[in-house]
């Protein structure tokens, strides 16, 4: 669905007609809310950087513009850099391959001094792009109508005073029900990730080479 088909849909379940512009802004904002419900699959992403041989715990790295979250950081073995809490920074600067982020200014850094040059990988979930008229979003279409049930349920919340108590539920009933089917879809595609990497990782343990 576009984001002019999110609108019509909304127009309809509500019985109004709303501004265009305000009506984008209440779609994006229940995009925004159904992406903070997990840690979907579909917004994942990563981004390769290089560690500079040398380069110690004050050396920075700028998050990806799209940064909503991490998932994990991987050294180019593929082996887990633990993160560790922006508080312990200091307590811990010297411990070899940790990693911290500081949010306020979407940088983060590695502990300990770093001798070689390595690529390391930062695999995180992005926040997608915001809709418009004539865009969709990265959510398979099947889910799309995640977007104007919720939009129904805040507008009714916000805006349509005593008639809210003869929809809402309803709105309610839609959206938990096509949600619930989003996470078992998402939960499957973790099964089926984690399942291939165990898989590899024995392959590795072998002596099998992996292409």
């Amino acid at each position: 669905m576009t984001g002019q088909e999110i609108i019509t849909k909304f127009n309809n379940m509500v019985q109004d007609s709303i501004d265009a512009d305000f009506a984008l802004q209440l779609a994006n904002d229940a995009k925004t809310l159904i992406e903070e419900e997990a840690t979907w699959e579909v917004l994942k992403k990563e981004q390769t950087f290089t560690i500079v041989g040398g380069s110690d715990e004050t050396t920075a790295y700028t998050l990806p513009s799209d940064f909503g979250e991490q998932v994990c950081l991987t050294d180019k073995n593929e082996y887990l850099i633990d993160l560790i809490a922006f508080q312990d920074r200091y307590s811990r600067k010297h411990c070899y391959k940790r990693y911290y982020i500081d949010y306020a200014d979407q940088k983060f850094y590695i502990s300990g001094t770093n001798q070689t040059g390595e690529d390391i990988t930062l695999v995180y979930k992005k926040v997608s792009d915001d809709i418009e008229l004539t865009t969709s979003w990265v959510f398979p279409s099947r889910f799309h109508s995640l977007i104007p049930y919720k939009m129904a349920m805040e507008y009714y919340a916000a805006d349509a005073g005593e008639k809210q108590r003869a929809w809402d539920d309803r709105w309610a009933g839609y959206y938990q029900s096509l949600l619930s089917s989003a996470k078992n879809w998402n939960a499957k595609l973790q099964m089926q990730g984690r399942s291939t990497r165990q898989y590899r990782k024995q392959k590795l343990a072998n002596g099998v080479y992996d292409y």
